[in-house]
């Protein structure tokens, strides 16, 4: 079991996308969104976590206004970037557990 955001109620039109694609004004976005391109992936067979991020989203780039790292280490943002993923997955983790208990007691349909 897992909790889903219901965006719209009829098919092709949302409550909270524009037709272009950008975000409604006023609504809050889902942090699966916010956290876009970066995420906390698990190493199998490890107890670590690696924040890893989709290159093609052409949202980073090496001549970036806001870089990653500086001189080997992280940047501000680069740890800006790095907590609110691991926030994200804690989230993640609580959720999934509340829904488990929920499902179990059978109050989730």
């Amino acid at each position: 079991p897992a909790m889903v955001a219901i965006l719209g109620l009829r098919p092709d039109q949302s409550l909270m996308v524009k037709r272009d694609g950008s975000w409604r004004a006023g609504w809050p976005m889902p942090s699966y969104i916010l956290r876009y391109p970066f995420i906390l992936v698990r190493v199998p067979n490890e107890d670590r976590m690696i924040l890893v991020m989709e290159e093609d989203a052409n949202v980073v780039s090496p001549d970036g206004d806001q870089p990653l790292f500086e001189g080997g280490k992280g940047t501000k943002h680069g740890e800006d970037v790095l907590n609110y993923c691991a926030a994200f997955n804690r989230a993640v983790e609580d959720t999934q557990a509340l829904c488990k208990e929920l499902h179990d007691r059978g109050l989730l349909i």
